[in-house]
């Protein structure tokens, strides 16, 4: 989670061909680089690890080979993962003392190993046109030790050829709400064929946590760092996935429980299984791509009905990070200007992290963008206008993910009621804060 402020609305500018020249990587001068770390006229071997799926390796990929072209001392070993599970792994390698130099985080991981003094601090990148409020999250104890990869959304995703198919129409995004959602759910499940569904389970992400709690009112978190969400929170959202599981409007436990471990392009609307998912905007493309037809970005729906009432908020799709104990401290910094602020960078990765958190860049790649990519930065700019802030999760929340999918199974399961679970969530978080 991260918070987004004053990007303004995404337009192309006039002069977008001369942006494209002019915006250039921020520190990718040789020699001093102003942190006192000095660049090495020597082969230097960087590692660098991320997760996602083949369209943000395949982009990050051809960036990293421009990257090496202009730094030719420069090789970059590479490593991209599936997101079960990478966490995991990272952590062990910091304690271990041999993280990768370059380092794709999450918000509240990101967090954790700031804390830790596990990152770098990024004196040698230029933040200065990147979003303000996603860059300050990266902004811990003082220091900057990770900056944005891209902004993005959580949406819903939806196949339209299933909705008609079933007969259903779409729904109107901006006016729908949970309820108006688990009907329509219900009703594509029973009028298709069987292993077709509504949508995708709630209760695994901790962005939608952060939303729903913000329908009720409360905020997950606190300026403090403390839990601001209640144990009735928690269960209205448990309740409601029951729900959709009890009515059929979303798959059995089980098949629910195994959509968690799979990748982006094997989700159930990537397959044509789903009519429906809840997904950040910056899958969309390979969402698309992997089904072979076309999907439609909506709104979430919200408790009222209300327009804008959905509380949707921007966040960094991604950070960018570098080991503290990395022995290239300039070149790993180099590189991440580099993938930042560096209009050829920017060119090649287009939205495959999302929308550019790079202002210039944003709108210098507008006129090349065509299909599902321009559909996420419409989305961007429709929504806008409607998103709220939303705080950073503090460092001892960084397995909420994993204990909120706990719970949300426990309750699928029938083994625990809602009420049981939130509270169990929300004494374990308590207990994980410090509370």
């Amino acid at each position: 989670m991260a918070q987004f402020r004053g990007t303004g609305r995404i337009t192309a500018a006039v002069a977008a061909a001369l942006l494209l020249s002019a915006c250039g990587s921020g520190g990718s001068g040789g020699g001093d680089t102003g942190s006192g770390s000095q660049l090495s006229d020597g082969p230097v071997t960087l590692r660098m690890v991320w997760w996602g799926n083949d369209v943000r390796a395949q982009a990050t990929q051809a960036a990293i080979a421009a990257f090496q072209k202009e730094h030719s001392n420069i090789t970059v070993e590479t490593e991209s993962l599936p997101f079960d599970g990478y966490h995991d792994k990272l952590s062990t390698q910091i304690a271990a003392n041999d993280a990768p130099d370059v380092i794709q985080l999450q918000g509240e991981f990101m967090a954790q190993y700031g804390t830790q003094g596990a990152l770098l601090e990024l004196t040698d990148v230029d933040t200065s046109k990147l979003d303000e409020g996603t860059t300050k999250n990266g902004n811990i104890d003082g220091q900057q030790v990770a900056v944005p990869t891209g902004l993005s959304t959580l949406a819903i995703v939806a196949n339209p050829a299933l909705f008609a198919q079933a007969g259903v129409p779409m729904p109107d995004d901006k006016t729908w709400t949970w309820d108006d959602f688990a009907d329509i759910t219900k009703q594509i499940s029973d009028k298709s064929p069987d292993g077709i569904y509504g949508t995708k389970s709630l209760g695994w992400d901790i962005t939608e946590a952060a939303t729903w709690v913000a329908q009720q009112g409360d905020e997950l978190f606190t300026k403090d760092g403390g839990l601001g969400a209640t144990t009735d929170d928690f269960a209205s959202l448990f309740e409601t996935a029951k729900k959709l599981v009890d009515e059929g409007g979303s798959p059995s436990a089980s098949e629910s429980s195994e959509q968690l471990t799979l990748s982006p392009e094997q989700s159930g609307v990537a397959t044509g299984r789903y009519a429906m998912q809840l997904d950040g905007v910056s899958n969309f493309p390979a969402l698309e791509k992997a089904l072979g037809g076309e999907l439609k970005l909506l709104r979430l729906p919200s408790q009222t009905g209300k327009q804008g009432g959905a509380n949707m908020s921007f966040v960094a799709s991604q950070y960018w990070g570098a080991s503290s104990r990395t022995e290239h401290p300039a070149e790993a910094q180099l590189l991440i200007d580099y993938l930042a602020n560096s209009s050829e960078a920017g060119t090649i990765l287009g939205v495959s992290r999302s929308t550019p958190a790079n202002s210039d860049i944003r709108e210098a790649i507008l006129p090349q963008l065509t299909g599902a990519d321009q559909a996420v930065v419409d989305f961007m700019n429709e929504v806008s206008d409607e998103v709220v802030p939303t705080r950073l999760a503090p460092p001892g929340a960084a397995a909420f993910t994993k204990n909120f999918q706990r719970y949300a199974s426990e309750v699928l399961f029938g083994r625990q009621t809602p009420k049981e679970a939130a509270d169990g969530l929300v004494q374990e978080t308590k207990s994980a804060l410090g509370n």
